[in-house]
């Protein structure tokens, strides 16, 4: 899908340690990702994969991820706040 002239895009792939339910993901990351949109004037779109699944699937979308993405590692204990990160 194309993206708007001028948007300030960022897609993020989050790969998480077992096959979680997606909708408690996305539950569970919402008020972080609308904050740091909010607050940076970007949209940001977020997808989770598993490790296993990110190392052993083939897909389209897996393989660009990889070969275009651009590896970030926090770890679970990271206590960074949506108003710390980038600055």
């Amino acid at each position: 899908m194309p993206q708007p002239k001028g948007c300030h895009c960022i897609d993020v792939l989050v790969v998480v340690r077992d096959d979680s339910d997606y909708g408690d993901l996305i539950r569970r990351t919402s008020a972080t990702v609308s904050a740091l949109s909010l607050q940076h004037d970007v949209v940001i779109s977020r997808a989770f994969v598993s490790r296993e699944r990110y190392v052993r699937e083939q897909t389209p979308f897996l393989l660009n991820v990889r070969r275009e993405g651009v590896p970030a590692r926090i770890s679970q204990s990271s206590t960074q706040s949506p108003s710390s990160i980038g600055r």
